[in-house]
């Protein structure tokens, strides 16, 4: 069990997958399972997720190798008073992720400083645009800001995702023996659907759906336009890379479907769950995935059979949601929720036992 402990982030990815299915599981109880998903689908567990990341990455980025272990032990102390504080107000909840955030950006602040890297701007911007949307969320209740808060998530996928699709494009020319051979993902493309899916972020909660739609409608478009890098055969034959390319095209799929309902005037809180099922978590799940292999001593990434079952769930799962939803009571909330349920529960059941059996390892990088 010692071994589970042996890096901080673990902790977060086991409370990640643990609040990820409390939330799926609030909606079988008899409670405000509205208020809940909100509060832990949303803020609570998707800010664990990028704490075990970001605890990764921040010290291997930026050449840390002082302990984090108090640091860590305090932001993660914060998410559990937040979860504590949602029972009783939302607005309470989000002012304490927000400081969660603040904490992650004054952590990543320092250590750019102390290794006069200037290359982390994107992830300071990220962390310090969660932070000030929770306030304004927390500040006002208006619920436009929790929504920008899922495409602020977005703009966080392209600048983490990106990264790691660097590392995943060099592993499989490796695996595939090509010398003289390099993936260079188009970072143009990658900035430019960046800036607009944080402008689309921090104009939604002021300008008329219509506005928005339009903006919408350039991110679907930018997202498309990224998956060219992707269209050779020796990438798209790797299960890692086959999976981010999926996430990828359907969250194009998805923000043009939002776009399309804005600027209509149609329901948009379909296409909402679609992007928060098959590009949100399905790119926290494959990233989950990686980074949960590649720093507990394996080599490889070998998880094609169990990709494709959860990917499977969640597909059907935002079927059920977005496309069944109106057919029956059961495909709107329970099938949806217990398809998540049990993809949670499966990363659960594979990562865990990985975590106590096996050290916390640096990236083979």
């Amino acid at each position: 069990m010692n071994k589970f402990f042996s890096h901080p982030n673990r902790a977060f990815f086991a409370a990640f997958l643990f609040f990820g299915a409390l939330a799926c599981v609030s909606f079988f109880a008899p409670i405000d399972f509205v208020s809940a998903h909100k509060a832990l689908f949303i803020l609570i567990s998707p800010a664990f997720a990028y704490g075990g990341f970001l605890l990764i990455a921040l010290p291997d980025w930026l050449n840390f190798t002082g302990s984090i272990k108090s640091f860590s032990i305090a932001i993660f102390s914060a998410l559990f008073i937040a979860f504590f504080a949602s029972f009783f107000s939302l607005q309470i909840c989000a002012a304490v992720v927000s400081l969660y955030f603040f904490a992650l950006f004054c952590f990543a602040l320092f250590l750019a400083i102390c290794d006069r890297n200037s290359d982390q701007f994107a992830v300071l911007f990220l962390l310090l645009f969660f932070c000030l949307n929770l306030a304004l969320l927390s500040a006002t209740g208006d619920e436009k800001f929790l929504i920008s808060t899922l495409h602020i998530n977005s703009f966080g996928i392209l600048i983490i995702s990106f990264r790691v699709s660097v590392v995943l494009g060099d592993l499989a020319i490796r695996e595939a023996n090509l010398k003289d051979t390099v993936f260079v993902p188009n970072g143009v493309y990658k900035n430019i659907a960046a800036t607009i899916v944080a402008l689309y972020a921090a104009i939604f909660p002021f300008v008329s759906p219509t506005v928005s739609g339009f903006v919408a409608i350039g991110v679907g478009f930018l997202l498309l336009a990224k998956l060219r890098e992707l269209h050779y055969f020796t990438l798209l034959r790797r299960h890692y890379l086959f999976f981010y390319y999926c996430t990828q095209l359907l969250g194009s799929v998805g923000y043009l479907w939002l776009g399309i309902c804005g600027v209509l005037g149609a329901n948009s809180t379909p296409a909402l769950h679609f992007i928060a099922l098959l590009y949100f978590f399905a790119t926290i799940f494959l990233i989950f995935c990686i980074a949960s292999l590649r720093h507990s001593g394996f080599l490889e990434l070998n998880f094609a059979k169990f990709g494709y079952i959860l990917f499977s769930l969640l597909l059907l799962s935002a079927i059920f949601r977005t496309l069944l939803w109106q057919k029956h009571i059961g495909f709107h909330i329970h099938a949806p929720a217990f398809l998540l349920l049990v993809c949670f529960i499966l990363l659960g059941a594979k990562f865990i036992p990985i975590f106590i059996k096996h050290e916390f390892s640096d990236d083979p990088e």
